[in-house]
């Protein structure tokens, strides 16, 4: 029998009702997550749900096991993560990837549900219980904090152990419409295969972008010197991935950048942005014009028809030919509009990139998360906080850059580009429909 999750909204209030009507949850306030005012408001309080709960008790010295109410709601949701994530793993021992990757998401956010009720670490330890209730509460939501933590490691180390056998070729969130379809099966043995050759270490691939900024080869600023060898790890297999198994996906993309590199860096350029953020466009649509993505982003830079319009983006309501997105001049322009904003807001490249690939409210909650815990806010620290995807968002990036400033080293001294996108037109404005054959006579050329 396939049984369909209820949504984390939902779990909360089938909980909340059981021990309510069990007689046991007399504090338990948890907020609206569907109200983003509410959400806010308990991310970025001094005093969290746990605490303010702890302030608030008024305990009948009668029922003393009625202090377990809270502590017993954020164990129901670390039950239910725990079961989550047993699925999860019998899932990719029998090779089924893709229901892998929604359950482990599946047992994030149920953790994430978790974690609003749960304390931070660093005020469960400073804390001192006063009375014999609060000790009690005290010692349930230490051991809470442990499993929660250890069950966010087991999910993200589960997930990591999947990300080889996904089908990640397309970064670019945009697909080329009419691309063929995909052997997933096959894929996953050429990554393998790849995995075992790939070229060089991890610390050649440090030591060379280290030495490209010295070198001024990099005009942006990535925060390089920060990084730990984890991060440099994750850049390393994002190289190994495009040289191997994704080679022949890299290697056209760099063919179509003969057709639009020059123009585009010189819109960065005026607009004010990174002439390397070129690459960003590399990875969202491969240089392709006409990508479009599941969820409906389009064009080199895939935006969405809400951003599109934000930046002055014209796009066809009725889903025809004209859409601006598709426009590599305007679209570029809009672009670097964007990531400005998105600089201005989070004042870090690799923030802004993460943000650009999820949105910012993502961004923002993951730098929530990290100041309620006293944790760093920079890109590294929240990354795991970020959908899977956005992960290894700025590792792609990284990787993209410094194979195509470094072509022989890395094997791809094969490139036939396309030929360069010369701007030889002038634009018109007509009064209504036009025949293209009538437009084809005035510009003497066939239809």
């Amino acid at each position: 029998m396939n049984l369909t999750l209820p949504t984390p909204s939902i779990r909360v209030c089938v909980i909340t009702l059981i021990m309510l009507l069990s007689g046991c949850a007399r504090w338990v306030i948890l907020p609206d997550r569907s109200n983003p005012a509410d959400a806010v408001a308990s991310s970025d309080s001094n005093t969290a749900l746990p605490a303010a709960a702890v302030e608030s008790l008024a305990v009948d010295a009668d029922n003393p096991d009625a202090s377990q109410a809270p502590v017993s709601v954020a164990r129901a949701f670390l039950d239910e993560a725990r079961l989550l994530l047993a699925e999860a793993e019998t899932s990719f021992e029998e090779g089924d990837y893709h229901s892998t990757e929604f359950t482990i998401k599946e047992a994030q956010q149920v953790l994430l549900d978790a974690d609003q009720l749960v304390p931070p670490r660093i005020r469960l330890e400073t804390e001192e219980p006063r009375t014999e209730v609060e000790m009690i509460m005290h010692e349930g939501w230490l051991r809470l904090r442990e499993e929660f933590e250890r069950l966010w490691n087991a999910a993200n180390a589960l997930y990591d152990q999947l990300i080889p056998y996904l089908d990640i070729s397309v970064f670019e969130t945009g697909v080329d419409q009419g691309s063929e379809g995909v052997d997933v099966e096959a894929m996953n043995i050429a990554l393998e295969e790849a995995l075992e050759t790939a070229p060089g270490s991890w610390q050649e691939i440090r030591d060379l972008l280290l030495q490209m900024r010295e070198e001024e080869r990099i005009d942006i600023d990535m925060g390089l010197e920060s990084y730990s060898d984890a991060a440099w790890k994750r850049v390393y297999s994002a190289v190994s991935y495009y040289t191997n198994r994704g080679r022949e996906d890299f290697l056209r993309w760099l063919e179509r950048s003969g057709r639009y590199q020059h123009r585009i860096e010189e819109i960065l350029v005026e607009e004010g942005v990174p002439r390397d953020m070129i690459y960003l466009c590399m990875i969202e649509s491969g240089f392709s014009a006409r990508a479009t993505s599941r969820a409906g982003a389009v064009g080199l830079w895939q935006f969405m028809s809400y951003t599109a319009g934000k930046y002055d983006l014209q796009t066809s309501r009725s889903g025809g030919l004209f859409d601006e997105r598709r426009d590599y001049v305007l679209s570029t322009r809009a672009a670097s509009a964007y990531l400005k904003d998105l600089y201005a807001e989070f004042q870090a490249w690799p923030l802004a990139m993460a943000a650009y690939n999820s949105g910012e409210g993502r961004v923002r909650g993951a730098q929530r998360w990290a100041k309620r815990n006293r944790t760093g806010q920079d890109y590294w620290s929240i990354y795991r906080r970020l959908p899977p995807e956005t992960r290894n968002y700025v590792p792609y990036y990284l990787a993209a850059m410094v194979i195509s400033k470094n072509l022989a080293r890395f094997g791809f001294s094969d490139v036939a580009y396309q030929s360069r996108f010369e701007e030889s037109y002038e634009i018109i404005h007509i009064e209504g429909p036009l025949y293209l054959k009538q437009a084809a006579e005035w510009v003497g050329t066939d239809e």
